[in-house]
């Protein structure tokens, strides 16, 4: 999906060390980039937003796109408008049609669709009219604002309002049946599919329960677990440290010299990375990557916390006595670091902020690192097309 390769572009480049929107205008169309990527001009045509907050706050003539942990509609849409991230809210009405996913997403009261409306989210609430059919799917959703043509819902709870009406077909599907308000729409077009789990996962569940019963008392089998996980992490630091010295001491020396910031870049990452799942799953074409996606993130996630683990392990070892840039040392404190952390993670509330910030920071170096190259060949890029022949003979 072209829109979406662009965004995850815009997401790179938006992660400065300036933390300062970058906007630029190509064809009519409006690129917007920053930590802040705030909109305060019309676009003529297509915008194109991607930040940690994104804010749409003056109309956009065509299609709207926004990418960010917080994206925030709060302008007119003249056609189609997307948007991916923690939290989505479309607070103007949309000329055609909405796509939006996110933890939670909201359509306000004042806002409307003048098409079809795609949304997904752990939260969804519709309180804008739409002039054409909505597909949701959700954990929770809930409805109050009338719909023209059909409702197609997934959620784990359902909830209508006192506005609330569905002019088409209303169809639900869930784990059991709901009560849908005739106000809403009569039985006889009222649709109820019955969501059932595949015969594999209750036997995947049990069995897990059943290993989890006869693991669980044995404190050598705990023992054995934690170690066999050690080993598993050494093995992969050790790989890494010995296959990418440079790299890692990059990332490392990136991490300690900007925490506070590489943090929040970090966050701005996993939250472009988290969002791409539910982009995917709204196109056929995306449908297939999805396992791929989850597996990536498993292993992002593994990679940025072990990074952060090393970074967090040098500077505090550092702080003691001087280290030196032996393999055996450099992988001393991963492990150590690791394994500092993995206790910490025990200590309630606590513990699991102290591991997610680690991971952000982690995952923010490798994203500064990646924005610092991408400018680096972007500087090139336009150094070479002002340094050309017929740039030079247009001069002369």
């Amino acid at each position: 999906m072209p829109s979406l390769r662009i965004l995850t572009i815009l997401a790179l480049l938006s992660v400065s060390p300036a933390a300062v929107a970058d906007a630029i205008k190509i064809g009519g169309d409006d690129y917007v980039g920053g930590a802040n990527a705030v909109t305060s001009i019309p676009t003529a045509r297509d915008l194109f937003a991607s930040g940690f907050r994104v804010g749409v706050k003056n109309r956009v003539e065509k299609d709207a796109h926004g990418l960010g942990f917080s994206v925030g509609f709060d302008a007119p849409v003249g056609g189609d408008a997307y948007a991916a991230g923690f939290s989505v809210e479309v607070d103007q009405p949309v000329g055609d049609d909405l796509t939006a996913s996110g933890f939670s997403v909201t359509l306000d009261k004042n806002a409307g669709v003048g098409g079809n409306a795609r949304l997904m989210g752990g939260t969804v609430t519709v309180d804008g009219p739409i002039a054409g059919s909505l597909v949701a799917a959700a954990g929770s959703f809930t409805l109050d604002a009338p719909i023209a043509g059909d409702l197609h819902v997934s959620a784990g709870e359902l909830s209508f309002g006192k506005d609330a009406k569905v002019d088409g077909v209303l169809t639900y599907r869930s784990a059991e049946p709901r009560d849908i308000p005739a106000s809403v729409a009569p039985p006889d077009r009222v649709r109820y599919e019955k969501v059932v789990l595949s015969a594999g996962i209750p036997d995947l569940r049990d069995g897990m329960d059943d290993v989890t019963r006869s693991f669980w008392p044995s404190a050598v089998g705990a023992f054995f677990a934690s170690l066999l996980g050690l080993v598993f992490l050494a093995a992969v630091a050790g790989a890494f440290l010995a296959l990418m010295p440079g790299q890692v001491e990059r990332l490392r020396t990136e991490a300690i010299a900007r925490p506070w910031s590489g943090m929040a870049f970090g966050a701005l990452g996993l939250a472009t990375l988290i969002g791409l799942v539910p982009v995917a799953g709204m196109t056929v074409i995306g449908l297939p990557l999805i396992p791929l996606l989850l597996v990536g993130l498993v292993i992002v996630w593994l990679l940025a916390w072990m990074t952060g683990a090393y970074a967090l392990g040098w500077r505090i070892a550092g702080a003691f006595q001087a280290l030196d840039d032996a393999l055996l040392t450099r992988l001393i404190v991963v492990v150590g670091g690791a394994v500092v952390l993995a206790l910490v993670n025990f200590i309630p509330v606590l513990g699991w902020m102290i591991n997610l910030a680690v991971t952000f920071l982690g995952l923010g170096a490798a994203t500064a690192l990646i924005c610092d190259r991408l400018a680096s060949w972007r500087k090139g890029a336009d150094a070479g097309f002002i340094d050309s022949p017929a740039a030079a003979k247009s001069e002369d």
